[in-house]
């Protein structure tokens, strides 16, 4: 985060833009990116209430990969998964 950026435009900026392995933010990665890029070191707990204060709120991921082909799923449910149950 950049001093003068308001936290939801670092955010929108994804987590991997500020180092972490994937897209997904937790309250401690948040922590951790305002603490080296501000100087500021939160407790966790109080970065979920500044979170909730500027409108964010708790997502849960699909759990389905981004990579994932419907059409490909379908055909093999159609022509393996059946030569499968045979055997």
């Amino acid at each position: 985060m950049h001093p003068g950026q308001g936290a939801p435009a670092n955010l929108r900026e994804g987590s991997r833009h500020h180092g972490c392995p994937d897209e997904s933010w937790t309250t401690a990665r948040v922590r951790d990116v305002i603490g080296r890029h501000l100087g500021i070191w939160y407790h966790s707990d109080h970065v979920r209430k500044l979170l909730h204060a500027l409108g964010f709120t708790p997502q849960m991921p699909d759990g389905r990969a981004a990579e994932r082909n419907e059409f490909r799923i379908a055909s093999w449910k159609e022509q393996v998964a059946p030569e499968l149950k045979k055997l």
